[in-house]
Formats: structure tokens, sequence, C-alpha cells
């Protein structure tokens, strides 16, 4: 029995995956009941997307057997990954501009990665590629120090 691709209302899928036990009324259930349910079809392993880093920007949209990835889904998870890591690097000036409160010099120039911090995620552009595979390497220079953490980060922050 194959795998079964569920269209939900929001424009995210589900996959149900029967046991050897299962039989179709209760396959044909489950399907049924997966929250948002709009359609269903056969799904193959071969038409999973082997990186899960894009989980939540699986779609069914296309022609074809393949699970889409919705790129506008890609960028606003990419977006919510990068600010998880800005966040931190906020905290990380802070506590360095208590340690040199007295140095105007150093404070000055603390303010500044601040602002560029917060200014991130609206400077961005994230439009530069619609091809998935390559959007998690997009990274401002602010955030370079945590390259390898972002690249290999695959939780999906909403």
């Amino acid at each position: 029995m194959n795998k079964v691709l569920v269209k939900r209302s929001d424009g995210s899928v589900a996959i149900v995956i029967p046991t050897k036990e299962c039989t179709q009324e209760l396959l044909q259930r489950d399907v049924l009941s997966v929250d948002g349910y709009v359609s269903h079809r056969d799904l193959s392993d071969q038409d999973i997307p082997v990186d899960r880093r894009w989980r939540n920007a699986w779609s069914d949209e296309n022609e074809g057997s393949q699970i889409d990835i919705n790129i506008e889904k890609c960028r606003k998870i990419h977006l919510n990954r990068l600010r998880k890591y800005r966040n931190k690097e906020l905290e990380n000036v802070d506590v360095e501009a208590r340690i040199n409160s007295k140095d105007s010099v150093k404070l000055e120039e603390l303010n500044e990665k601040a602002q560029s911090l917060r200014d991130m995620p609206d400077e961005l552009d994230l439009t530069v590629t619609n091809d998935p595979n390559l959007l998690y390497k997009v990274i401002p220079s602010v955030l370079e120090k945590y390259r390898e953490h972002i690249e290999n980060d695959f939780s999906a922050p909403m």
C-alpha cells in the first residue's frame, strides 16, 4: 500500500503512512480525518524530498507526482531562522555593552552593530533566488559567524 499525500486547506500537506495491517477502509478514514483535508493522492518514496529543511513549506500546487516546495513559505521559514540567530547576537551585544559601559567609542560601535541587527529583517533581500536549495545560504554579513549553524539548522520556527 502506498503512502498518501493529503492537501490541507492552508496549502500545507500531510503524509499518511499506512501500516502493513492497515485496511483500505482504515486508510480512507485516516486520510479523510486529517485536519483541514482538501484532497489526497497516492505518493511514492521518490516523490518525497530527501532534504527535510523545508518540510513546513511542502505543498501540492503543481502537476506531477513530486511534492512541491513553496518558495514564499521557505523565505518566511529562513527569515525566522535568521531572527533566532539575530536575537542571540543582540543578547551578546547587550552583554558586551554592559561590560564596556564606560568606553564611549566601544559603545558607539556596539550601538551601530545592534541597529544593524535590528534592521536585518527589513533590509535582507531573500528574493535573490527562487531555489530553496540556495536560499538557506543567503545569510547577512552581520550573522556570518553563525553561517555553519544556520546552514545546518533544520528546526522550523514559524
